[in-house]
């Protein structure tokens, strides 16, 4: 997909989910990025085509043989879910709710996925997610979740290069497409926050994508 389009797709998931009418029912469901390669806003359901996505994980696949790579995928689910529980606790501490609306959604469709992947292998995803870090403002709370984002990105790539398996890295490929979108609409709201001479609600949900290859900038 080329950057143009790329972008255009992400302009236009920024204005449906900003021109939603309804209130979020909630940060758990289904998530954002369908198996149909649809994407869904977290608040209204409403489904476009063009997010890149995979067709289905299958019911068994072959376990990668690269040394050391289920572990791996462990420590990114740790740090999925640690994602997860730390957008969840900061939006509520702060009574923020973009962009965190957005990307809750697409936690969960991540934790659900790699939790799959781990049943497809027929190999425990067993691990103690970290505690969440206890923010203090709301510009920390994002910086928080830009780290955690951060992090997370090399890791993706390393399992997507040493993956060997079609169906894996189309999956972990669309979590790393999404990795890079959430740095990107939590640096878009903290850059807002200053804009504005202060840190108030989060107005998200972003400019768009990630950096491209590579880690996103810090």
């Amino acid at each position: 997909m080329g950057r143009a389009r790329f972008a255009v797709l992400s302009l236009l998931a920024a204005v449906a989910l900003l021109s939603c009418t309804r209130e979020p029912s909630g940060y758990g469901g289904a998530g954002a990025a369908g198996p149909n390669g649809q994407y869904r806003c977290p608040m209204c359901g409403q489904r476009w085509d063009g997010y890149p996505s995979f067709r289905e994980i299958p019911s068994q696949l072959p376990a990668p043989q690269a040394e050391g790579w289920i572990d791996r995928l462990r420590e990114v689910l740790r740090l999925e879910e640690l994602s997860k529980e730390q957008y969840v606790a900061d939006s509520r501490k702060f009574q923020v709710r973009m962009p965190y609306a957005m990307v809750i959604p697409q936690e969960d469709d991540h934790i659900a996925w790699i939790n799959q992947l781990f049943s497809a292998y027929g190999v425990p995803s067993d691990g103690e997610v970290p505690e969440a870090e206890r923010t203090e403002t709301l510009e920390q709370a994002y910086r928080t979740a830009m780290q955690l984002e951060t992090d997370l990105v090399p890791k993706y790539e390393w399992l997507i290069a040493n993956a060997n398996q079609e169906q894996t890295g189309e999956v972990l490929n669309t979590i790393l497409y999404e990795t890079r979108m959430h740095y990107t609409m939590f640096e878009h709201a903290l850059s807002m926050g200053r804009m504005h001479g202060g840190m108030g609600r989060g107005m998200g949900p972003g400019r768009g994508p990630g950096m491209g290859p590579g880690t996103p900038r810090p």
